[in-house]
């Protein structure tokens, strides 16, 4: 008797599962398209298109990077994502029909804002009047506060993190800024950063998987004057979805300043083969290699003929060369910079600005000379 319940049982289960196979449900976002570019701080809207030829779809989550953005229950699968930071975003949708079955859409990969290739950290500049994704995180007794400045040593042409700490807990984690970055077996990551503070500051990096709680990667850094710190080298012999770059900064109630944070897979070639996309009538590309050393490449386009002057800036916002002083043609160009001042010296390393102006329009980025 025991034996015919057992077959009966296998019997159903087989088909329920030949049920489900047999159902066709699927999801796919229609926009925005692969390889798409967009301005930092746009709006976005994300629509969805999901499908199942038995019952019905009950709700579709949007994520980027495995963080959630919106649930949207019922049609049409629409969201209007606001305010995008800078950064390379992988997005997917996942919807879920009303007998509970889930399926994930392919990924939409895109571009916002001043992206670098292969710094896979988002929100690197602390744009658009948000921290996220990045998370601020008290424990152990630690309390603090983090805010959006402009007005900092480190801040030229974007805004910059001010954590505040009251109390420092009871370890040197009480407070930690941190941000999800998967890493790669035999991947070479190097990672770099502008940073201030009042006076001498003692902090810590770390790659740390949240899956073992293994620490991968740590570098205790005294942050002494504001500059670039960095770049600090790793190479990681593991594969792990789950792990979290991380500033521990409650050694000490001191305040700090950060901005320009890069963690570069520089073995990440998946910008390199997006599809080329129309320029802008006026536009100053991000430099190439970015971090570099010992030279980069700049390029810009205009629409029409124009005097233009290319310059290289300090932080201070000293002259240290003039790239480009003509009349130039309508199109793209190019200019490389050898990290040489008008001297002919080479420029010690850190973070520098690079101002384009033609007519009456100018436009600045970033660039950094590591060595």
């Amino acid at each position: 008797m025991q034996r015919v319940k057992k077959e009966a049982l296998l019997f159903f289960s087989l088909i329920l599962l030949s049920s489900l196979s047999a159902k066709e449900f699927s999801v796919k976002i229609t926009s925005p398209h692969q390889n798409q570019q967009f301005d930092v701080c746009s709006d976005i809207t994300l629509v969805a298109e999901a499908t199942v030829d038995e019952g019905e779809v009950t709700e579709v989550m949007f994520t980027y990077n495995t963080y959630s953005i919106k649930t949207v229950r019922g049609e049409p699968f629409e969201y209007t994502w606001e305010g995008v930071p800078a950064g390379i975003y992988e997005l997917r949708a996942r919807a879920r029909d009303n007998d509970r079955n889930i399926v994930y859409s392919e990924p939409v990969q895109i571009f916002v804002g001043d992206y670098e290739d292969g710094n896979l950290i988002l929100n690197s500049q602390f744009e658009c009047g948000t921290i996220e994704p990045w998370k601020f995180v008290e424990e152990s007794g630690g309390e603090g506060s983090i805010e959006i400045v402009s007005d900092s040593e480190i801040s030229v042409d974007s805004s910059a993190a001010m954590i505040k700490i009251n109390n420092v807990g009871s370890v040197y984690w009480s407070i930690q800024l941190e941000q999800k970055y998967p890493l790669k077996q035999d991947h070479y990551y190097e990672i770099s950063f502008s940073a201030a503070a009042p006076q001498t500051k003692q902090i810590s990096l770390e790659l740390q998987s949240r899956t073992t709680w293994e620490v991968y990667w740590t570098q205790n850094i005294s942050i002494s004057q504001p500059g670039v710190y960095g770049p600090y080298e790793y190479e990681c012999p593991v594969d792990d979805d789950n792990t979290y770059f991380q500033f521990l900064v409650a050694y000490d109630t001191t305040s700090l300043y950060l901005d320009d944070i890069y963690v570069f897979d520089t073995d990440w070639t998946d910008v390199k083969s997006r599809e080329p996309v129309a320029v802008k009538n006026f536009e100053l590309f991000q430099n190439f290699p970015n971090p570099f050393n010992p030279g980069t490449t700049i390029k810009y386009s205009l629409k029409n003929p124009e005097t233009v002057r290319l310059v290289i800036y300090n932080l201070r916002g000293e002259l240290v060369t003039v790239l480009v002083d003509e009349a130039k043609a309508a199109g793209i160009h190019t200019v490389d910079w050898s990290g040489r001042n008008d001297l002919g010296r080479l420029v010690n390393s850190g973070l520098y600005i690079y101002k384009l102006t033609a007519g009456r329009e100018a436009v600045s980025r970033k660039l950094l000379l590591v060595k």
